[in-house]
């Protein structure tokens, strides 16, 4: 059972593939900069996000505890690489599982910023506004990732 958590801008509604209830958004109200350094415990990236949250007076709840209802996620996004014809669009892909059980939003957000924030060292486009569902097979959603500037 997919518990949602409908106004709290970690989980809106839900869309239906292959038989599952995916989350429609997942995170869309949660701030995140993709451009610091690596975590090694996961306490010590929700102590960054939560700061980094209300720094810009957009204090998170408990709900990024709150399980996602998949065992595993697919992030998509587009990433513009650098090469001699000049700035080049490249599809990303980044497979994140839980470690038991079902994903919650922070683990999500946390194996994210670990897989890619060397990325975006240099890069403007690093600021984290969403994840919206593309589609779904087998219980693991496919998402697409919005960054900004």
């Amino acid at each position: 059972m997919l518990m949602l958590l409908v106004s709290s801008g970690f989980v809106r509604n839900a869309v239906s593939a292959d038989g599952v209830q995916y989350p429609e958004w997942i995170m869309e109200q949660v701030a995140w900069s993709f451009e610091n350094k690596r975590y090694v415990k996961i306490e010590d990236f929700r102590e960054a996000l939560v700061k980094y949250n209300n720094e810009i007076d957009n204090p998170l709840s408990e709900s990024l505890h709150q399980p996602l209802g998949m065992p595993a996620l697919i992030v998509k996004f587009d990433f513009a690489e650098e090469t001699n014809d000049g700035l080049m669009s490249i599809k990303k892909f980044v497979r994140i599982e839980a470690k038991s059980g079902n994903l919650t939003a922070l683990e999500v957000l946390y194996d994210l910023h670990n897989a890619i924030q060397h990325l975006f060292e240099d890069y403007d486009h690093k600021y984290f506004e969403g994840l919206e569902f593309e589609s779904g097979q087998d219980g693991v959603g496919n998402y697409i990732m919005f960054l900004g500037s």
